[in-house]
């Protein structure tokens, strides 16, 4: 199955989205790295799915535009986005062949996107991104992180047992050089979103008692230790100069 019917298939067995549930440590990140204003700011997410990042966004006053293969998804965001009340622009194709201009937005997303593909087309991607972006704009893109332990087993439990549906998912250790050879300036690169971690693990048959414990310490830890523990996800961020 290829990647579209693979997705395409997917969202087809989902109802419908829920606005409510989305990765808080996403919409924070992009949040933190825009100085902690998105008002206005013209921001794409290349690769949007569920599209419920970029509508908290757009609550925030953010102009968005969602970009995904998959017409089943983009049919399930509509709804959903008209549901709430917010407009955005959607954009049903491939988004290493993105149909807007160059220099369109101040920040171009992904989350849970790159680790699906090669090397190569990581990069294409990634050119793609930084076309549409404007300059002194900001790229961002949030992985599943290869250090994360919880997240692995998660993954590695789930594949043992013919669960998993996501198909060929590569964790990612650094897009360092990915960043490079697509042209791009790496200025930041770190691991978010632990809680999700504990979430999958605790979701695990009779993970559910561990997890909480492993919450629970991670909860009492002051600030500058929990940044020894990896997230789920590695943001990686970049400008276009």
């Amino acid at each position: 199955m290829g990647h579209k019917d693979l997705w395409d298939s997917i969202w087809s067995n989902q109802g419908d989205l829920d606005e409510n549930v989305f990765f808080k440590c996403v919409v924070d990140a992009i949040i933190e790295n825009s100085n902690f204003r998105v008002e206005n700011l013209k921001i794409l997410e290349a690769g949007a799915g569920t599209g419920t990042s970029s509508l908290q966004l757009a609550k925030l006053g953010a102009h968005v535009t969602l970009v995904d293969y998959s017409m089943v998804a983009i049919e399930k965001m509509k709804k959903m986005y008209n549901r709430n009340q917010i407009e955005a622009d959607f954009i049903c194709g491939d988004i290493r062949e993105i149909d807007r201009a160059s220099d369109s937005y101040d920040i171009v997303f992904n989350s849970g996107v790159l680790e699906h593909f090669s090397y190569s087309k990581q990069v294409n991607i990634l050119k793609e991104m930084t076309r549409i972006c404007k300059t002194n704009g900001l790229i961002l893109t949030m992985n599943p992180n290869a250090k994360c332990l919880l997240y692995r087993i998660w993954k590695q439990t789930l594949e043992s047992q013919d669960q998993w549906i996501y198909g060929e998912e590569y964790p990612v250790v650094s897009l360092d050089n990915q960043f490079r050879d697509a042209g791009l300036h790496l200025l930041r690169e770190y691991s978010i979103g632990f809680d999700v971690s504990v979430e999958q693990f605790g979701s695990l048959y009779e993970c559910t008692y561990a997890a909480n414990i492993i919450q629970e310490f991670y909860n009492a830890l002051p600030t500058i230790d929990k940044q020894l523990f990896e997230g789920y996800l590695l943001c990686s961020v970049g400008r276009k100069f």
